[in-house]
């Protein structure tokens, strides 16, 4: 029998020749060539202005890159441009392409060629549509992973694929425009400090522009994704994790999953008896992307379509009116809508590993702050997934907990936020370097409790 990787290979060189981590990419990121919906809104406060010019605030993330142009003066946006980041055609997510660093000599190079060569295309597009030009531009700051840093500065990331996990930087230096190829030559790039390998600076950045690390009661952040973010605490302390969610809200891994392009259905519900859904674009549905993943997973738990432990039903075991919701796809159980909106059992396997990896790991934070869920006073929603979904959905299948629904506040792209603030303002970057210096990483590969309390939150809440 031919030996094919079946994706066990997380770290190091896979010893087979067909990768699945490869297989995986070149699926994945033709999809995302497409037009793309690309959350750019950010809620920064007002900053006090301390320098004069063009400035630019780089946010990139593993699927996206988004860029905001400032007038340093006046504080005012000149401008926001985003694309996909082209790295997904080489790795669609941090572990593949630290694994492409590891595999090819030329690797990071590759790496970081694509996105310096996107990043100064998105500046381009800025100053050509105000008349500028890139030599005005002063000053950068950039934030995103600690991988995504690394590869943007031409930093090997390959140490941090196998343990003890070290980056060979955690950041908040800065860097000429030219060091890394940037075409602005007179201006700097400060880079956006981070907490570990695992909880990096866009973080930190989120941390920031939430107002967490200055408030007097206890504060949750959760940016919820494939590297699905955490972090807990107030002006007295952080403590932060990070937890492999895996791409299922992102639509990876689920059978009609795709990306939140015209044609994916964004949201599903109950009118009347019947579920229905929504389409982007008003389009003939083609897949189903993260936010109508959560809702389908959350009408099936509500309409009984799916137990407890995720099991879905078969036809006999519910009325007539609920069963034709029901079929069979390749011989797999599904709940079934429409031809190109459905979930299989294995797909809401997918599901419940990401939500559970995401609840487990707030409980686990609480109890290395030593509070209780009650104690948290807001609970702060970042990134792209996590302001699209519906946060009835999310408390339905146990993604957040009964006890936090009722304090969620969505606050748009935060990393992207938290980066404009250190453009702005030079105070920033001393907020974001004691947050990376004072914020404790909570590591839950070996945590008794969070193993327990993932196999509790594997369950649906209904």
């Amino acid at each position: 029998m031919k030996e094919v990787c079946t994706g066990a290979c997380i770290f190091g060189k896979c010893p087979y020749k067909e990768c699945i981590k490869y297989q995986g990419a070149k699926r994945n990121a033709v999809q995302l060539k497409t037009d793309m919906s690309i959350l750019t809104q950010s809620l920064v406060p007002k900053c006090t202005p301390d320098k004069s010019g063009l400035g630019v605030a780089v946010d990139i993330g593993t699927t996206t890159v988004v860029a905001y142009m400032y007038d340093l003066a006046s504080t005012e946006c000149l401008g926001v441009q985003s694309a996909i980041n082209p790295q997904v055609t080489l790795g669609v997510d941090v572990i593949s392409r630290i694994k492409f660093c590891g595999d090819f000599k030329d690797g990071t190079k590759k790496m970081q060629d694509a996105i310096v060569t996107k990043i100064n295309t998105l500046v381009r597009t800025l100053c050509e549509d105000k008349n500028l030009q890139a030599e005005e531009i002063i000053h950068f700051v950039v934030t995103g992973n600690t991988t995504m840093l690394h590869l943007f500065t031409g930093l090997s990331p390959v140490t941090m694929g196998y343990s003890p996990f070290t980056p060979a930087s955690v950041f908040g230096n800065t860097l000429s425009a030219a060091d890394v190829g940037l075409n602005a030559a007179g201006a700097d790039i400060y880079l956006v400090p981070c907490i570990s390998s695992f909880v990096g600076g866009d973080i930190t950045s989120a941390i920031l522009a939430s107002g967490l690390y200055s408030d007097s009661e206890m504060c949750l952040l959760m940016d919820i994704g494939t590297n699905g973010e955490v972090a807990l605490g107030n002006k007295d302390g952080i403590f932060a994790t990070s937890t492999a969610a895996g791409p299922a809200f992102e639509g990876a891994e689920i059978t009609k999953g795709m990306a939140g392009v015209p044609g994916a259905v964004n949201s599903v519900f109950i009118r009347e008896g019947k579920i229905e859904y929504t389409v982007l674009g008003n389009k003939a549905p083609g897949g189903i992307c993260g936010s109508g993943i959560l809702d389908l997973a959350a009408v099936a738990v509500q309409t009984g379509l799916m137990d407890e432990t995720g099991r879905i039903l078969a036809p006999d075991e519910v009325s007539a009116e609920a069963g034709k919701y029901l079929r069979e796809v390749d011989g797999i159980s599904a709940v079934y809508v429409d031809e190109n909106v459905y979930l299989t059992q294995k797909d809401i396997r997918h599901i419940q590993t990401a939500k559970a990896a995401m609840a487990a790991g707030v409980l686990a934070l609480a109890r290395s702050a030593g509070i209780e869920l009650s104690d948290i006073k807001t609970v702060f929603i970042a990134g792209g997934f996590g302001n699209f979904m519906d946060k009835e959905s999310a408390v339905k299948i146990g993604l957040i907990d009964r006890e936090l629904g009722e304090k969620i506040q969505s606050i748009g792209n935060a990393a992207g936020s938290g980066a404009i603030m250190a453009l702005l303002n030079d105070g920033y970057k001393e907020e974001s370097r004691k947050i990376s210096e004072t914020g404790v990483h909570v590591e839950l590969g070996g945590d008794a409790y969070f193993m327990e309390k993932y196999v509790d939150c594997m369950y649906f809440e209904g």
